[in-house]
């Protein structure tokens, strides 16, 4: 692939099932966010329609159509069982596959944007250790959910690490905030993306046999593995990369704002984060919380 002298690529990883979300990321870059639309942006999926394909290319995105092959043969395995897993594994490699880029920055397809800050507070971040993971923690005072009761946030991180690691260290992880992959940024040169990587190689044979329900948080866990052994992480406000499942979130139906308003001052949501999608469809859609052209 053609190594670009852009300092930003922008990486979305989806399939058809859910481009419905990746069309509405698209349009919101397209509608408020200059700076993220004039970087090189791309696709990486198990496989698209031509219809899906075309969309991507009217929006300038590149796609990456990428096989069972580009995984080692015990996550492959897990892939051709768990498909949604492809989109999670594949997130340490981008450097590998989408070579020649300074740093790389990744949304979860049920994301979209408001504003156009989310590169800027990139830059901002990376000033306080270019090798760091920038990320939002999923503990914040922006979150209702998390201030009224630790304790439901405590047992579900003890849930995602039952089965990985050593038990002492999977203690000392459940007593943290868990930061999100959900939105990362991270320089193409940090050491990051293979430990990362090979947390993933360690811990999903693992989950397979002993949680195979949390299969899904395999690929967090690991992210969070690595910063809890390592430090490297950079705090990036939870504003651009809120999860809606935590609550604390509205729309002004008189400017069409997204609003963060259970801390005060109110303020802007730059990222919003459709989180927990399957469960919160109907709560998100009755707020008006999706993406509006």
């Amino acid at each position: 692939m053609q190594v670009s002298e852009r300092e930003f690529a922008i990486v979305i990883a989806c399939d058809d099932n859910f481009f419905f979300h990746c069309r509405n990321l698209l349009a919101s870059i397209a509608k408020s966010a200059p700076t993220m639309a004039a970087q090189d942006r791309f696709c990486v999926s198990p496989g698209l329609s031509p219809e899906h394909q075309d969309e991507l290319a009217r929006y300038g995105v590149r796609y990456v159509p990428l096989g069972l092959d580009v995984f080692p043969t015990v996550l492959a395995d897990i892939v051709s069982r768990h498909a949604y897993t492809f989109g999670q594994f594949i997130r340490p490699l981008f450097p590998k596959i989408i070579p020649g880029y300074a740093n790389y920055i990744y949304m979860d397809c049920d994301t979209w944007v408001q504003n156009d800050t989310l590169v800027a507070a990139v830059k901002q971040a990376q000033m306080f250790g270019p090798d760091m993971a920038v990320a939002s923690p999923m503990v914040s005072h922006y979150y209702p959910s998390v201030l009224h009761d630790m304790t439901i946030t405590r047992n579900v991180q003890e849930n995602w690490l039952y089965g990985t690691y050593e038990v002492r260290f999977a203690r000392a992880m459940a007593g943290r905030s868990f930061f999100s992959s959900g939105v990362f940024a991270l320089s193409g040169a940090s050491p990051f993306w293979e430990n990362w990587f090979q947390d993933i190689l360690e811990i999903a044979p693992r989950v397979d046999i002993c949680n195979p329900g949390f299969m899904h948080f395999t690929e967090q866990t690991a992210f969070n593995g690595v910063i809890c052994r390592t430090g490297m992480v950079t705090v990036l406000d939870p504003l651009y990369n809120y999860h809606c499942n935590m609550g604390g979130i509205v729309r002004d139906f008189t400017t069409g704002v997204v609003l963060s308003v259970s801390a005060k001052p109110v303020r802007e949501v730059c990222v919003i984060h459709l989180a927990a999608w399957g469960a919160m469809k109907e709560e998100y859609i009755a707020g008006r919380l999706l993406f509006e052209p």
